[in-house]
């Protein structure tokens, strides 16, 4: 039976309400709204359980003469916030999913892990590409994110613009990866992965893509597989988090404890964990995006939907891997003090091909300092800052102007300039 806030459609994929935005929203309005009340109606309350702003809201409050008419507005008000994100969280809850989603044909595949081919997805004819891109995304999201919303997607723009598009499927943690750190996915699956996708296209101008820790990733298996590429493009991939680049560290301390005690009681880190992490970044985010849900247009509704689903949908980490991240980047700073990736060498000054670097201005997720420290220490590189955030700049709706049209302009441009090496 259905856990609750949860259903599985046709293609028995998860979708969920996610109940971390049901608790901030239910704190926000119900559990501040009650302190407020009674720190007006008694008299001896300690201050230090009231943050500053709320403090100077009581005193405000307290020079009315009708206090209980205030707390009937402020009542008022909150049930009627609640009450607007509980509409628009059930009709994402009871909208209908795209069972007729088509995935892309799987072109190659090493073990449980397979690069799928947009371009016969999106039927580019063979002999009549510009170019082929590998994409390589986070381990931590299922990786079709590029193909939201369905023919009108990045994978759909590049192909319909004669780019080839092949996508690494991670897919499900498995028992079998519970020892892996990410130098066994790196070596295990994404270098011979990517040298097959390399000699399957061996006369067209080839360029690796990755996305977030995918970033990170293509480059431990780009200089352990020395392939012939073209170019590179790094999404907000991470490299330097040093106290001067990410100023949150009690909360990166925190995440990092939090961490170790998940894998010490259930031996991995869930994709239902992560989400919450990944939540407190910016618990009011999720309230508010459900609150403006019911203004939003049919092609915009169905399109927050997939997103929603794919958010909700995270993958669990192995134990070794979710301390990579979390505790040998983000709080020891290994990529920046070392550049290794699990011991493997990233020698960033041997990159000897244009890069182009997308570092989004609004990302909670990856620092903008963090992405440019690594972009300061490539000798070809272009760098794109879209006011956007770390989905945005993939599915938002200013991603095509701000992110997808420099993206389609640095590939033509960098293609012309490969084949008058070739030719010329």
């Amino acid at each position: 039976m259905p856990l609750p806030f949860e259903k599985k459609n046709k293609q028995n994929a998860r979708f969920r309400l996610n109940p971390f935005h049901h608790i901030t929203a239910m704190h926000l309005w119900a559990g501040a709204l009650q302190t407020m009340m009674v720190s007006l109606l008694e008299k001896n309350v300690e201050p230090i359980f009231f943050s500053k702003q709320l403090l100077n809201a009581i005193q405000h409050i307290k020079k009315y003469p009708d206090q209980a008419k205030v707390i009937e507005n402020l009542q008022r008000q909150a049930f009627e916030r609640y009450g607007t994100f509980m509409q628009g969280a059930m009709e994402y809850y009871e909208s209908p999913r795209n069972n007729a989603f088509v995935e892309a044909p799987t072109l190659l595949q090493v073990g449980s892990v397979r690069v799928k081919d947009y371009g016969q997805k999106y039927n580019l004819k063979a002999g009549t590409e510009k170019g082929v891109i590998l994409f390589i995304p986070s381990l931590i999201n299922r990786s079709h994110v590029f193909d939201i919303p369905e023919k009108n997607s990045l994978m759909a723009y590049l192909s319909k613009n004669g780019y080839r598009c092949l996508l690494v499927e991670w897919g499900n943690y498995s028992e079998e990866q519970k020892d892996f750190s990410l130098r066994e996915y790196v070596l295990n699956y994404l270098k011979p992965l990517m040298s097959l996708s390399r000699q399957h296209f061996p006369d067209l101008p080839f360029y690796l893509t990755g996305y977030c820790m995918g970033g990170i990733l293509g480059l431990g298996a780009l200089m352990e597989s020395k392939i012939d590429i073209d170019g590179i493009i790094l999404m907000a991939t991470p490299w330097d988090f040093s106290q001067r680049s990410f100023k949150n560290r009690s909360f990166l301390k925190l995440c990092a404890r939090m961490v170790e005690i998940e894998i010490q009681h259930s031996g991995k880190v869930s994709g239902f964990f992560l989400n919450m992490l990944f939540h407190c970044l910016n618990p009011l985010a999720g309230i508010q995006k459900f609150r403006r849900f019911q203004n939003l247009e049919p092609a915009e509704k169905k399109k927050f939907v997939e997103l929603e689903d794919w958010v909700n949908d995270c993958v669990d980490l192995a134990p070794k891997v979710a301390k990579e991240c979390f505790v040998n980047w983000y709080l020891n700073n290994e990529l920046a003090e070392t550049s290794t990736l699990s011991s493997l060498k990233i020698d960033l000054e041997s990159l000897d091909f244009p890069v182009l670097t997308v570092i989004p201005k609004n990302d909670r997720i990856i620092p903008e300092a963090s992405a440019l420290s690594l972009a300061k220490q490539l000798r070809q590189v272009t760098v794109l800052q879209p006011l956007l955030g770390h989905v945005g700049m993939i599915t938002g709706r200013k991603a095509k102007k701000n992110v997808w049209q420099p993206l389609l302009s640095w590939l033509n441009t960098n293609q012309k300039i490969t084949q008058w090496r070739k030719y010329g």
